[in-house]
C-alpha cells in the first residue's frame, strides 16, 4: 500500500470519528442548553439559531480531523513493515512521555477546577452567614417616588396595618446609593469625607442596629431634627477618637448644612456596601421623610401583609405602582456574579475531571498492553494479582501526585489572586486543598485499579503464547 493511501485511510477514519463525535455534541449542547441558561443565569441563543455556527464547525472538523489523523498516519510510516512482521516495534518512550505530561496536565486542571470550585462555594457561604451588623429579614424596601403622598401620614397608617411591625423613612439602605460629603470639626483645619445617611428616630430598631456609645435620635429630643448627627465607629476610629470622645463634638456637613451639629451618638459598624468593600466612615442626619421607607414585616401571612400594603398605597389614588423589593434580595444581587461563576467553576470542574479519567484510563490500558509479557512472566514465577497491580499501579500513582503537587500551589495562587477583590474574605485553610487533591486522587486511582485488576487476572499463559 503506498503512503498516500496509508495518510489517506487515518484522516478518513479520523474524519468520520470526529464527525459523529460532532453530532453527539451538538445534540447534548441543544439538550443541556435550557439547563445551563436556568443554572448559570445566561441567556445563551439555540445553536440551531446561529447562522455562523456551521462555518465554525467546519472549521473546527477540520481542524479536529487533521489533528487526530495525522500524527498516526506520519508516526506509521516510519515503521519498517519487516520490523513489524517480526514484532519488534515497541513503544517510544518520547511519545510515552507526552502522553504522562498530558495526563498530569489534565488532573491538574481537575484538581485545580475543584479547589477553585470549594474556596468560591466557601466565599458564598461566608458572604451569606456572616453578621452584616443589621436585620435584613423580612426587610420591605418601598420606593417613595410619588409628590402626591403625606409620607408622615402615610407611615402612621402603615403601622395600625396587621403585619407590620416598624418603618423608618431613609434616604439609603444596604447595597444601595450613598452619598458623600466633607464633614468639617470645629476646631480643626481639615474635615473628613464620609458618607451620608438621612433617618428618622425608627431606623436603630427597624433595621436592628445596635449603639456603641450615646443615644439615637428620639422623639423625646425635638432639637435633633436641626442639631443631632450619629456617627460609625469607622468615622470615630479614623478621627483618633474614643467613642466617648466624640460625644458632644461639634460637625458640619460642608455641602448640605450651615450650621454645626453635635454628635450625640455612635453606632456599630455595620456593612452598608457589599463585602468587597471596607466599611467607611458614615454621618447620620435626621430627616422625617427621604425616598425610601423601609418596613419590618412579621414573619407570617407575608403575602397578606404585602397586599394590605399595596391596598394602602392605592387608597392615595397614585398614579405611580407600589415599587418594592426586600433586603434580603438585594444583598444577594451584590453576590450574583461570583454565585454565577461557582455555578460554572462546578460545570467545568465535572467536565475537566471527566476528560482527565478517560485520559488516564487509556494511558493505564496502553502501559498495561506494552508491559504484557513481563506480566506473564512475574506470574508464572510465582507473583499473584495484588502484586502485579501494585506494579502497574505505581507508574501512575506518581502521576496522579504530581498532578496535584503542580494544582495545589496553582490554586493557592489563583485563590489569593481572586480574594483580592474582597476586603472581607472567608479564612483559607488547608481543608479546600487536601480534598481537592484527594478528590483526584481517589477517584483516579479507582479507575486505574478496575482497568488493572482485570489485566492483572488474565491467565499469564495467554498473554506468553501472544508475545
Amino acid at each position: 500500500s503506498g503512503q498516500l493511501r496509508i495518510i489517506f485511510q487515518f484522516l478518513s477514519e479520523s474524519f468520520v470519528l470526529c464527525l459523529v463525535s460532532l453530532i453527539v455534541g451538538m445534540g447534548i449542547a441543544q439538550i443541556a442548553m435550557p439547563f445551563l441558561n436556568s443554572t448559570l443565569g445566561i441567556s445563551l441563543p439555540s445553536i440551531v439559531d446561529d447562522s455562523d455556527l456551521p462555518w465554525f464547525l467546519a472549521m473546527v472538523l477540520v481542524f479536529l480531523t487533521i489533528c487526530s489523523g495525522a500524527y498516526p498516519a506520519f508516526f506509521l510510516l516510519t515503521f519498517k513493515p519487516v520490523t513489524v512482521l517480526k514484532g519488534e516495534v515497541k513503544g517510544n518512550t518520547r511519545y510515552l512521555f507526552l502522553r504522562k505530561a498530558l495526563v498530569v496536565f489534565q488532573f491538574a486542571i481537575s484538581a485545580f477546577m475543584i479547589i477553585a470550585t470549594l474556596f468560591v462555594a466557601q466565599q458564598l457561604h461566608f458572604m451569606r452567614e456572616k453578621d452584616l451588623g443589621f436585620n435584613a429579614t423580612q426587610l420591605m424596601i418601598v420606593q417613595i417616588n410619588n409628590g402626591e403622598i403625606d409620607r408622615a401620614t402615610f407611615k402612621e397608617r402603615l403601622l395600625r396595618e396587621e403585619g407590620i411591625l416598624k418603618a423608618t423613612y431613609t434616604s439609603g439602605h444596604p447595597g444601595g446609593f450613598y452619598d458623600a460629603t466633607t464633614v468639617n470639626i470645629m476646631g480643626e483645619s481639615q474635615g473628613m469625607r464620609m458618607r451620608t445617611l438621612w433617618a428618622d428616630e425608627d431606623l436603630l430598631e427597624t433595621m436592628d442596629l445596635s449603639l456603641a456609645s450615646g443615644r439615637f435620635f428620639s422623639r423625646d429630643f425635638p432639637a435633633d431634627a436641626t442639631s443631632s448627627v450619629i456617627l460609625n465607629e469607622t468615622a470615630v476610629r479614623q478621627l483618633g477618637w474614643s467613642n466617648e470622645d466624640a460625644l458632644g463634638k461639634q460637625v458640619i456637613l460642608s455641602q448640605f448644612d450651615s450650621v454645626y451639629k453635635e454628635v450625640v451618638g455612635i453606632v456599630r459598624d455595620y456593612h452598608f456596601t457589599s463585602l468587597k468593600e471596607k466599611i467607611e466612615p458614615m454621618i447620620i442626619s435626621h430627616r422625617d421623610a427621604r425616598g425610601h421607607l423601609l418596613v419590618k414585616l412579621s414573619g407570617s401571612e407575608l403575602s397578606n401583609t404585602i397586599a394590605r400594603v399595596e391596598r394602602l398605597w392605592k387608597s392615595y389614588d397614585s398614579g405611580f405602582p407600589l415599587e418594592f423589593t426586600f433586603l434580603d434580595d438585594v444583598i444577594d444581587r451584590l453576590y450574583s456574579s461570583e454565585s454565577q461563576q461557582g455555578k460554572i467553576f462546578t460545570v467545568f470542574s465535572f467536565i475537566s475531571v471527566g476528560i482527565a479519567c478517560l485520559g488516564i484510563l487509556g494511558l493505564a490500558s496502553y502501559m498495561a498492553s506494552q508491559r504484557r509479557k513481563e506480566i506473564g512472566i512475574r506470574k508464572v514465577l510465582g507473583a499473584n494479582a495484588n502484586q502485579v497491580a501494585v506494579l502497574l499501579m505505581r507508574d501512575l500513582l506518581i502521576l496522579v501526585i504530581t498532578a496535584d503537587l503542580v494544582a495545589i500551589p496553582l490554586g493557592y495562587w489563583a485563590i489569593e489572586k481572586w480574594s483580592e477583590g474582597f476586603a472581607y474574605r472567608a479564612p483559607l485553610g488547608t481543608g479546600i486543598f487536601f480534598i481537592g487533591a484527594l478528590s483526584v486522587f481517589t477517584l483516579a486511582m479507582a479507575i486505574v485499579a478496575l482497568n488493572v485488576s482485570r489485566v492483572a487476572a488474565q491467565n499469564p499463559v495467554k498473554s506468553l503464547r501472544t508475545e
